[in-house]
């Protein structure tokens, strides 16, 4: 039972310590964080601003169709009627199809990031993931720590053997802490 709240202590530990450097990246490269209040604040206020233009566009457009109204030109208004429905209907078109090109391309990318992930863990915790940059982040950061892409485990080389505390080819960041956790308790520490 010890071995196991160590390990999840440890491993806990690392996640924060690996937050944290997170936190830190972002703010070098200067973006700034926002909380929650800031970002609902921020939406509320775009709504509103959305409204109010809404409501001027409507008010002006029923202006604009009594003044013609008025002046018995019902073709002219016919008309405008038909062009503003024709362009509508284009431009969700070309929305449409923008939005489905780039739903394919990020589903298209997910993918082959997904694929390079060999260990099913790992492939598990990405597939998770909401966003395709956070996959991409992820696979970069298991990169990163084995050297590649994710590997078989267990193969140890002599030099790995000369030291316990590195990184055995292929391990995993958290499976590489749970072995470093069982090496401190081995030593008394």
């Amino acid at each position: 039972m010890a071995d196991a709240t160590d390990v999840d202590k440890a491993k806990a530990d690392a996640e924060a310590k690996e937050a944290q450097e997170l936190l830190e990246k972002i703010k070098a490269k200067g973006l700034k964080l926002y909380s929650d209040e800031e970002m609902k604040e921020s939406i509320r206020r775009r709504d509103e601003a959305l409204k109010k233009l809404d409501k001027f566009e409507a008010e002006e457009k029923k202006s604009k169709e009594a003044k013609l109204l008025e002046e018995k030109k019902y073709e002219e208004l016919v008309k405008t009627k038909s062009s503003e429905l024709e362009r509508e209907q284009l431009e969700k078109k070309s929305l449409a199809e923008k939005v489905k090109a780039y739903e394919e391309r990020e589903q298209k990318e997910r993918d082959e990031l997904l694929a390079t992930i060999k260990d099913d863990k790992d492939k598990e915790i990405a597939s998770a993931l909401p966003s395709v940059d956070l996959v991409r982040k992820f696979v970069e950061k298991i990169e990163s720590q084995t050297g590649g892409p994710s590997t078989a485990r267990g193969v140890k080389t002599a030099t790995q053997d000369a030291s316990p505390f590195k990184a055995l080819e292929g391990e995993s960041y958290t499976e590489y802490q749970r072995r470093l956790g069982k090496l401190k308790q081995e030593r008394g520490r």
